[in-house]
């Protein structure tokens, strides 16, 4: 492996007079020498140790070569040299000797970390598994490592007696991470910071004292998930950051080959919905494979509902509180956990969608400073993304509308997302009321003409005999088609609001 002289310049920083860096000459170093007064020859891999007073004139000539001087002679090091060099100049209070020492410790450490690289990278091509990596990994770090996806699922972790942290310990034996947790941790400014970081990065949290280093996994460049090494056995050594990286890209090469992991704890569910709500699938064939693949079976009658829970306080409440009022309210459906929102795909044929608009929810979201939004109806699961932004939509909408309710359906606000449009970049059927699309359907099944019918009775201000008149038939004919329509679209016609979201869009 080698040290570098960058990372000589990090660590002399502080105590270095100045530093000069020939990118050209930049090579890692095998060893390290003190300077002796007849050394005729250097080499460009040795970081060269001494004190200005030790440089003999035939030095000036060298080429590329790396030293960490003490200038004990207030000499012009610029000046002496004739080619260009890497130098890190010191103070004349450096004692040489000490320098030297931490050198050579760096070297040390270089070959025990290249020997617990080699042991990592045995247990990746052994074949037995995350659990084993992860292992190996925590007994060369000397500490507990716990691996999640990016849904916050626990996919392998050490020994739960290794690991001293009380949330994480209560993680690991519910299989993830409560809603509770998650809410709290995204609020930390290191895990903010850290998500699109490709180095490991250390974080701190308010509930308790283990210091957490995380490093991302990735695999083809996406983010799937998280390797956490905890500080339970002792503080975190300079090497760890090199270590857990090193196991974070064996991690991930390991769920890539194995789809074991990519299909427990509902987690091939979950690939597909992230995939289909970042828009990265949306070719039918291939979805409709990896649904059969899965085992999965989507309703054709839909809706999304997204929480919003950035305000979500969850002090003063039992752990897992948030993730199991979701349970309770929503316990035929999927959750999962999308760029800080909590995302329900609701099956409407099983869980009626007036749930949501129960007072007994609103008052859990009031309580919770939560709020909901809810998409129109779809039919097709490939459309999921559309209907995300939607119900998106319809939270953004409704702080501004109605910040009072904390429940906000698309179908209501849809008039005000259409404004900034131009008429020319509009698809008018995106933005049917459902109760149209239901009796165009309705029409085309049973050979009826009740949309026609509904436009015109709306249009003559709900006129029995004017819409009797201007379709040609009886007044009793009317009556039953408009009670048929009623019960079709299942929506109250009274209501002045209603019916402009069904005339005007």
């Amino acid at each position: 492996m080698g040290i570098s002289f960058n990372q000589l310049c990090r660590y002399f920083s502080e105590k270095s007079i100045s530093i000069l860096k020939d990118n050209k000459s930049l090579t890692l170093f095998n060893d390290a020498k003190l300077i002796t007064k007849n050394q005729t020859v250097f080499l460009k891999d040795t970081i060269y140790i001494g004190k200005t007073s030790m440089l003999q004139p035939q030095f000036s000539n060298s080429v590329g070569v790396s030293f960490i001087l003490i200038n004990d002679s207030e000499i012009s090091i610029n000046s002496f040299f004739k080619n260009s060099v890497n130098i890190i100049e010191l103070e004349n209070s450096e004692d040489i000797y000490e320098v030297f020492n931490y050198i050579k410790d760096l070297f040390i450490e270089d070959i025990e970390v290249a020997r617990q690289t080699a042991t990592l990278l045995k247990s990746s091509i052994i074949g037995k598994g995350l659990n084993y990596i992860v292992k190996v990994a925590s007994e060369i770090l000397n500490n507990p490592i716990i691996v999640i996806d990016a849904s916050y699922k626990v996919l392998a972790s050490s020994d739960l007696n290794d690991i001293t942290d009380k949330y994480w310990k209560e993680n690991i034996q519910r299989g993830y991470c409560s809603y509770d947790f998650i809410a709290e941790v995204r609020k930390i400014k290191s895990v903010k910071n850290g998500v699109n970081s490709n180095e490991p990065y250390e974080v701190v949290c308010k509930g308790s004292p283990i210091l957490k280093l995380i490093s991302n996994i990735k695999i083809d460049d996406k983010y799937v998930g998280n390797t956490i090494l905890l500080s339970c056995n002792r503080p975190f050594l300079p090497r760890d950051n090199e270590l857990l990286l090193l196991t974070s890209q064996i991690v991930a090469e390991e769920i890539k080959k194995n789809r074991f992991y990519r299909n427990t704890n509902n987690i091939a569910y979950e690939e597909i919905i992230y995939d289909l709500l970042d828009g990265s699938l949306t070719n039918r064939e291939i979805l409709r494979e990896r649904i059969k693949g899965a085992h999965i079976k989507f309703s054709k009658n839909l809706s999304i509902l997204i929480f919003d829970i950035s305000k979500y306080n969850p002090h003063d409440k039992n752990l897992g509180y948030l993730t199991n009022m979701f349970n309770s309210l929503f316990p035929l459906n999927n959750s999962v956990y999308y760029k800080d929102n909590i995302v329900v795909i609701n099956d409407n044929e099983k869980v009626d969608i007036s749930v949501a608009l129960s007072s007994k929810l609103k008052d859990f979201l009031i309580l919770n400073k939560l709020s909901l939004g809810i998409s129109k109806e779809f039919s097709n699961i490939i459309e999921c993304r559309k209907y995300y932004l939607q119900a998106k939509k319809a939270i953004e909408i409704g702080k501004i509308t109605n910040p009072e309710n904390p429940v906000t359906s698309y179908i209501d606000v849809q008039f005000y997302d259409l404004l900034p449009h131009k008429s020319s970049d509009l698809s008018y059927t995106d933005y049917y009321h459902p109760a149209l699309i239901k009796l165009k359907n309705y029409d085309k099944l049973n050979n009826t003409d009740l949309y026609n019918t509904f436009f015109i009775y709306l249009k003559n201000s709900k006129s029995v005999q004017k819409t009797s008149d201007k379709l040609f038939i009886h007044r009793n004919t009317t009556r039953y088609r408009i009670q048929k329509i009623i019960d079709i679209i299942n929506v109250d016609i009274s209501d002045s609001e209603n019916l402009f979201n069904i005339y005007v869009l």
